[in-house]
């Protein structure tokens, strides 16, 4: 990606120096611009607007993120995502030259690691995956034995100076409205929804 346009892109997510610093930075986007067109040349109208196709490009974008930090990683690199490309996605659009139809979902700084710090602990399993039901019995107790494990990862990780837990970081993030200025931009690209 040209320099101009990843310095303008940090900037505007949020002075997030790696997304210009890093060697290689990506983007990935929802597209039923694509899909539109695939409907034309088979002499069909899209139906345009209903909620499960802006999924399904959202989805589509999110696995093929997914799969390409997978493959990185499996050669050595390392990956961030970049969401706050989301903060200003009208600017972002102006500079990738998106069509309507098109959102960008979020970002990925790719790069050789300079260390190998340790791994941070992930949700227990039976957490995040259920079987037969969404059995939630005994949740909380789990993730507060997760919490701990997250503040002991910080305070190794920064010396003493970080201490903070999974719930502090999610429950800052969701008690105060996320990016409200998403839902005209996506009707304004085209994903109104039904």
């Amino acid at each position: 990606m040209d320099k101009s346009k990843r310095k303008n892109i940090a900037h505007l997510s949020g002075d997030q120096s790696y997304v210009e610093e890093c060697p290689l930075f990506l983007v990935f986007c929802a597209d039923l611009n694509r899909t539109k067109t695939s409907c034309e040349i088979n002499h069909k109208t899209m139906a345009e607007g209903y909620t499960e196709t802006f999924i399904l490009a959202t989805v589509d974008a999110t696995l093929a993120a997914q799969n390409a930090l997978i493959a990185a990683e499996s050669l050595g690199l390392g990956g961030v995502y970049i969401g706050g490309i989301r903060n200003n996605p009208t600017e972002i659009c102006k500079i990738l030259n998106t069509p309507s139809g098109v959102y960008p979902v979020f970002g990925m700084c790719l790069g050789y690691p300079d260390d190998s710090p340790d791994i941070k602990a992930r949700l227990p399993l039976d957490v995040i995956f259920k079987t037969d039901e969404y059995n939630i019995d005994g949740d909380a107790k789990k993730v507060e034995e997760y919490d701990a494990q997250v503040s002991a990862y910080y305070k190794k990780r920064t010396n003493g100076k970080r201490s903070d837990t999974w719930t502090n970081q999610v429950s800052d993030l969701m008690d105060k409205p996320q990016r409200p200025h998403m839902k005209d931009f996506l009707n304004g690209q085209g994903f109104e929804m039904k």
